[in-house]
């Protein structure tokens, strides 16, 4: 793409986005008051955490694993508290595309220096059939995001969800590992690559561990993980 051709695709989306805002004010995904998809108020009851930890044993660690595993670190921004969880409804289920902006925007804030660079950046896919019926994947519009404000590749086809498993929603940390086990498979377009995954929320970690394993198969130099909220573990 030439500079002038991403230049004018930018102004159209600036354009379309103002018309979209006259013709529908934000209203805050949590509180429903007029102002921003996420307002002030509701802003200021994030709990940041910006914490990198062991995504095996949860304890704090520096930038990488204190347990063997193809997850090298894990990372996440914020607290599932506050204004998170209904903007994350909002995105995941009700179709409300414009919130992946300022939520992506709260994982860049949340991002610290001393954390690794990656190559590339790779959203956690979902199975073809269940994107083709919700018609868009959360997590990839968090990593459009992010990878646009870092200027990083994204790489949408290095990663695919090859068993429509079932949803994580309600299992147990077993049962999530056992529902997810062996359901990545990723392809030569990652080999020799540092790899950060993207997801919405850190529960168990066992999303993020199975498609790790399938990075690691599959070539990949190292893979991380990070994620806009991480939930009460306790």
């Amino acid at each position: 793409m030439t500079q002038l051709t991403s230049s004018w695709n930018k102004r159209a989306k600036l354009f379309f986005q103002t018309l979209s805002d006259l013709a529908f004010p934000p209203v805050c995904v949590a509180c429903q008051k007029p102002d921003f998809l996420i307002c002030k108020n509701c802003y200021k009851d994030i709990l940041w955490l910006q914490e990198s930890f062991c995504p095996y044993c949860f304890q704090e660690s520096s930038n990488s694993s204190c347990c063997d595993g193809s997850l090298m670190g894990m990372f996440t921004a914020v607290a599932y508290v506050g204004p998170i969880p209904k903007a994350i409804h909002h995105l995941k289920y009700e179709g409300h595309f414009a919130v992946a902006k300022p939520l992506a925007e709260i994982m860049v804030e949340g991002w610290q220096p001393s954390w690794p660079e990656p190559d590339s950046i790779i959203p956690i896919p979902l199975h073809q059939s269940r994107q083709k019926k919700r018609s868009y994947n959360q997590s990839e519009l968090l990593a459009k995001e992010i990878a646009e404000h870092w200027g990083r590749e994204i790489l949408l086809d290095g990663l695919f969800r090859i068993i429509e498993t079932s949803p994580q929603v309600g299992l147990n940390a077993n049962e999530r590992l056992s529902n997810v086990n062996n359901a990545f498979w990723a392809n030569e377009k990652i080999k020799n690559k540092s790899i950060l995954l993207i997801d919405d929320v850190f529960t168990t970690g066992a999303t993020m561990h199975a498609a790790a394993n399938a990075l690691m198969l599959g070539g990949a130099k190292e893979v991380y993980g990070f994620t806009l909220a991480k939930a009460n573990l306790t």
